[in-house]
């Protein structure tokens, strides 16, 4: 006998094995029917188990802006700042991530420290309204993520900057 033929041979020796050995299924009590029904409720949960959502994003602050080289914060700014700590107080289960940003002037290195500098402003002065420190995230993006392209001095004053995300963590009921 040839290869082909007693593998084809063995193929469905085995094939038809395999399916002998199953025994059959009985339907369920009161037939099919039942048996394709979806129940009409689900399980309930148990009322002890608290679920935490996913982080819930906030309509974003407006960003605040600086002066060339320099993280000082304007009146204007600490206006915003105010009134993103009076969302904050509202918010209680808010959180905030504060990104410092620069222009495109200096080194990377220099950018990555001002920006961080810039977020840090921030983060003190909300702290000294009186949110938490543990509420507030900071993190420098330094050039890397500009709000205006080009050169000159109306697209460096929008890339100096601090931009605000706020997100806050909702607990379903129990």
């Amino acid at each position: 006998m040839n290869r082909p033929t007693l593998l084809a041979m063995t193929l469905f020796a085995l094939s038809t094995s395999a399916c002998a050995a199953r025994p059959p299924v009985a339907p369920p009590e009161g037939g099919l029917g039942t048996f394709l029904k979806k129940p009409e409720k689900g399980p309930e949960r148990p009322a002890a188990v608290a679920e935490v959502e996913a982080p819930r994003p906030m309509p974003p602050p407006a960003p605040i802006y600086y002066g060339f080289d320099s993280s000082l914060l304007s009146e204007e700014a600490r206006g915003e700042l105010q009134r993103l700590a009076d969302r904050l107080r509202a918010e209680p289960g808010a959180e905030v991530t504060i990104e410092g940003h620069a222009d495109d002037r200096g080194t990377e290195e220099y950018n990555l420290a001002l920006g961080d500098r810039r977020a840090h402003a921030a983060k003190s002065y909300l702290s000294g309204l009186g949110i938490s420190r543990e509420r507030i995230r900071v993190v420098s993006f330094g050039e890397e993520r500009p709000a205006a392209r080009g050169d000159g001095e109306s697209a460096w004053a929008k890339n100096r900057r601090s931009e605000f995300e706020l997100r806050t963590r909702v607990a379903s009921a129990e």
